[in-house]
């Protein structure tokens, strides 16, 4: 079940039209080894770019570009690594997600069964390229139907190859509420992170879903509703 946090409950307030899911951390709870493939690529990266300073004063500032940009790819680019299209490129040489990945059918038939009995719609918008994406959706195992959808989804997105910047930039968010074309307090924004899925999303005055795989939730005003997994989803659609 959902716990409400700052939103009443009130089926003609909150009705939902559509539902954007973050993937990373959301779709899937975050991996140790995909994490540690990303600090592994990161330190492949500083030898390449920066060969003369040391990898703790590079980690450092790092750290410090991330805590504000909010995405460690652009913390990368800022720093110097290539546009964010070209660290992305960088860093999917050094991953292998069909390790941290693992397939969940149970997911698949709860988004099947979701389709069937509420009329909203589901986007998938990732920090990344949209064919990896696609990628790891494959993983889980969303597969591609006849009506052209990907599993559940009607649209896959790729924040760095759609829009060449990464969440939370409020372009992003904008051009989605635009190509949604409803009502922001329709739509929800449903991720693991706040500041990156969800405030930016609340600002456009859409409701906010924070996933959390039982660990403690932080306090957020822009956060509507906290879940466990992605199948409390329904609790809110009911």
């Amino acid at each position: 079940m959902a716990e409400i946090i700052h939103r009443e409950l009130d089926p003609q307030k909150s009705s939902i039209s559509l539902i954007i899911w973050d993937v990373d951390g959301t779709l899937y709870q975050s991996s140790p080894n995909l994490s540690e493939q990303y600090r592994n690529a990161n330190k492949v990266l500083f030898k390449k770019w920066f060969p003369n300073r040391s990898e703790v004063e590079l980690t450092q500032e790092f750290l410090q570009i991330k805590e504000q940009t909010k995405s460690s790819t652009q913390a990368l680019s800022n720093m110097g690594c290539g546009s964010l299209v070209e660290v992305e490129q960088q860093l999917e040489l050094y991953l292998d997600t069909k390790k941290s990945i693992q397939p969940n059918q149970d997911l698949v038939v709860f988004f099947s069964k979701l389709t069937d009995l509420y009329p909203a719609r589901h986007w998938a918008v990732r920090n990344g390229f949209t064919v990896s994406t696609i990628e790891r959706l494959s993983l889980i195992g969303f597969e591609k139907g006849q009506d052209g959808l990907f599993g559940p989804f009607e649209k896959v997105i790729g924040t760095f190859d759609t829009y060449q910047v990464a969440k939370p930039s409020q372009l992003i968010f904008a051009d989605l509420l635009r190509m949604a074309n409803v009502p922001a307090h329709k739509i929800l924004s449903v991720g693991d992170r706040a500041e990156i899925e969800l405030t930016p999303a609340k600002k456009l005055g859409m409701q906010t879903a924070l996933i959390t795989y039982g660990k403690p939730a932080e306090k957020n005003k822009d956060i509507d509703y906290i879940i466990q997994t992605p199948y409390d989803i329904e609790s809110l659609m009911q």
